[in-house]
């Protein structure tokens, strides 16, 4: 049973004061995240689509990436957008996700989940997608030769940690179900990459939140935990 006076002192122990020297030491890692990703967005706000085309193929990618010797493109997409400039709607995805991830989590765990997200979601997304275009599934061929870019994935993946830490357990894999289902649903009306990669996102940054992170945060419920995966990660043990 999830213990809810372990979440309450959690929160009161992590929430800042209300001075902008409370945000930084709280929210040091989500500042700096949405200050790099919104200025890179910002900055192109000029551009015309034509204009943008360029830095879209230089810095994105598409995810038929290994015939195409594009490894290194896995890492950089999640500075670019899929258009000039950056929406409000995503700039208010980041802001909420990386800061109930880094309240809930703790700064390193956050970065982690952020970037491990976005990465291993591509990764996920172009073997999936290999694998149905080689049984020719015409959605998942046309989806692969697109090229994507977007911090969307990496932030679905953080809020999927946080609500891994701040939900019940059974709560939780119920939520999860309902949005696999949904995104399945979605994948008749939304792009078929894009929602391959945020169902990927969901599993990644879930699978952190629960398996990786929950143990230290909630010590005194996971004791009896044994987790090589979450040993292996001592280095954020003791995360603030």
């Amino acid at each position: 049973m999830h213990d809810l006076a372990v979440l309450k002192h959690l929160i009161r122990h992590r929430l800042p004061d209300t001075s902008p020297v409370g945000l930084l030491k709280t929210f040091p890692g989500s500042i700096l995240l949405f200050s790099v990703v919104v200025s890179c967005g910002l900055s192109t706000r000029h551009l015309s689509v034509e204009q943008y085309r360029p830095i879209l193929n230089r810095f994105g990618l598409d995810y038929d990436i290994t015939q195409k010797s594009h490894v290194l493109h896995i890492f950089t997409p999640l500075f670019v957008q899929p258009s000039p400039g950056i929406g409000w709607k995503m700039i208010c995805m980041i802001a909420f996700s990386c800061v109930m991830c880094e309240l809930l989590a703790g700064s390193k765990r956050m970065i982690v989940t952020f970037f491990l997200s976005d990465w291993s979601a591509t990764i996920l997304t172009s073997s999936v997608l290999a694998l149905m275009s080689h049984f020719n599934v015409e959605r998942a061929t046309d989806a692969i030769h697109i090229t994507d870019a977007g911090t969307s994935a990496a932030a679905v993946g953080a809020l999927a940690a946080a609500a891994a830490l701040l939900l019940p357990p059974r709560v939780a894999c119920f939520a999860y179900g309902l949005v696999i289902i949904a995104t399945f649903t979605l994948m008749d009306v939304e792009e078929f990459g894009p929602a391959v990669v945020h169902l990927s996102a969901i599993v990644v940054g879930g699978a952190l939140g629960r398996f990786a992170w929950r143990p230290y945060v909630y010590p005194a419920i996971h004791r009896h935990l044994t987790l090589p995966f979450a040993k292996a990660l001592r280095l954020f043990a003791h995360d603030g």
